[in-house]
Formats: C-alpha cells, sequence, structure tokens
C-alpha cells in the first residue's frame, strides 16, 4: 500500500521529509514562491491513512522584487530563509522541532511544534556561526558543527555546552544521534569550513559522555548517513577511487568493523524509517 501526499504546482518548490522516531508517522515541510516575491513554508505530519495536519506556514522571505545575482559568484545570501529542515520528530513526546536552511536566517533558530495540536512550543536561539546541527533524538541536547569544534548543547538547562576539539584545519560533518541519544557519530573533514570542493574525509568519530574517539582513518569523499536502529552500527557511504564511485558499508561503532551493507552495485542510499 502507499499513501499520497501531493501539492499544488508552484514555483520555487523544495521539501523536507523526516520520519518519527517510531517510524509511524512523517513529518514534511513543502516551500514555494509567490508572485509578490515572498517564499512561504507549510510544516505537518502525515500519519495513519492519509491524516494530515497542516502545523505552520511560516513566511520565509517578506515580499518584494527578487535581488539580482551577481555576474560571477559568490552571491550574497537572500534574506530570510529558504527551507524549513526537520531537524526531530518525537511522535511519543508529541514535538516537532525545525530550523530554517538557506538565506541569512540559515541556523538562526530551532523551532519547536507540537505534532497534535499545531501549537508553537518553543525556540532555542542560534548566536553563533555553525556549520550543521543535529538534534538528539528525546530533544534534550543539540549537537553543532563550529569552526574548529564540536559542541555538546544541553537544552532546557543553564549546563554549559561541552566541547569537542577537532584537529587543526579540519571541520565536522554528518553529525547523527544513536537512535538511544547517548552517542554522537560524525565525521572529521579536511578544510576549516565547509566548501563546493568536497575535501576528504580524515576519519569517522564517536562522542559519547563527553569523551571523543576516532573509530577509523578514511582518506576519501564520505557521507554519513545515520545509525541503523537498534544496533552499534551507522551506514558510510565513500567513494572508491578506482572504481569512480560511492560504496556503502556498515561501520560497528564500538568495534570499528565494517561489513557490507547489502545493497545493489550502483545503488544510493536515500534513507529509512526506525524500522528499517
Amino acid at each position: 500500500t502507499h499513501v499520497w501526499l501531493s501539492f499544488p504546482e508552484r514555483a520555487g518548490q523544495d521539501y523536507d521529509l523526516r520520519w518519527s522516531d517510531d517510524g509511524l508517522a512523517l513529518a514534511y515541510s513543502v516551500a514555494w514562491d509567490e508572485p509578490d516575491g515572498s517564499r512561504h513554508v507549510e510544516l505537518g505530519v502525515l500519519s495513519g491513512a492519509q491524516q494530515q495536519t497542516i502545523i505552520d506556514t511560516r513566511v520565509a522571505r517578506a515580499a518584494g522584487p527578487m535581488p539580482t545575482p551577481p555576474p560571477m559568484p559568490p552571491a550574497s545570501p537572500m534574506s530570510g530563509f529558504a527551507i524549513l529542515h526537520i531537524v526531530g520528530f518525537d511522535r511519543a513526546d508529541g514535538r516537532v522541532a525545525v530550523t530554517p536552511l538557506g538565506g541569512q536566517d540559515r541556523y538562526s533558530a530551532v523551532w519547536f511544534y507540537g505534532a497534535t495540536t499545531a501549537q508553537f512550543a518553543g525556540e532555542t536561539l542560534v548566536n553563533v556561526e555553525i556549520y550543521e546541527m543535529a538534534l538528539a533524538p528525546d530533544q534534550t541536547l543539540l549537537a553543532v558543527s563550529r569552526p574548529g569544534r564540536v559542541e555538546v548543547w544541553p537544552l532546557g538547562t543553564d549546563a554549559p555546552p561541552m566541547v569537542v576539539e577537532l584537529p587543526e584545519n579540519t571541520h565536522a560533518a554528518g553529525l547523527c544521534w544513536s537512535t538511544d541519544g547517548q552517542r554522537l557519530a560524525y565525521l572529521v573533514n579536511e578544510g576549516p569550513a565547509p566548501g563546493l570542493d568536497a575535501g576528504p574525509t580524515q576519519g569517522l568519530w564517536v562522542w559519547q559522555e563527553g569523551h571523543a574517539r576516532q573509530l577509523q582513518t578514511v582518506n576519501q569523499q564520505a557521507m554519513l548517513h545515520g545509525w541503523v536502529p537498534g544496533t552499534d552500527e551507522v551506514v558510510l557511504e565513500v567513494l572508491d577511487p578506482v572504481a569512480a564511485q560511492m560504496s556503502l558499508m556498515l561501520v560497528d561503532m564500538e568495534t570499528g568493523v565494517n561489513r557490507p551493507a547489502g545493497v545493489p552495485e550502483m545503488a544510493r542510499l536515500v534513507g529509512w524509517s526506525a524500522d528499517y
């Protein structure tokens, strides 16, 4: 069986999707441009037999003329944001967490909504430069990649952030929490900041209880897709320089042992639900 989630055709559409932690509901955001130059984002939840709940519709960019892009990059970020990226969906707790992506408001806050009440439930403001973020499944810890470090912020308390200093001239990418929220996996990539030219990954690391350790040396372009629920394994995609294609593997984050992911050759991983 399948369920269709359809939207009218509109200019500049973009989407973001995230399964709830139990795999029984799907949160979505869809963004589009209006003729007056404004941009809007709808946030909602789909559960059961096409039971759709629209949580909120936000103005991502105010109305007005679109700026003319410069003849040569880089272009300055546009005002507002482009899409709401869903960073958490705890169905048991009933909260969806989102952050703005794209534009001048990128990663400026985490907004919380009630998934069933469709009510705004609070926010965490982000007043520092970050490259990406990952929210723990119980939404009590927020991990962020910052220049030269990874920080883990306790939410809802006055506790200071826990800090992991990175090797010189590197940055962290692919931050993802284990399904029990006890461990944070991430890649350490070459270069002080993310760039358009994807630098090679130096290593796969794991953080737990305030301590970080390197599990593997990679030395290839890599992508970390997430944890396999209920296991110690993560899904890692690594460039095979000989075959010039990406290969998928499962890495045990306790032992560092690899095994094939068991997908057909040339397949690309899109994602999985929590009951994978």
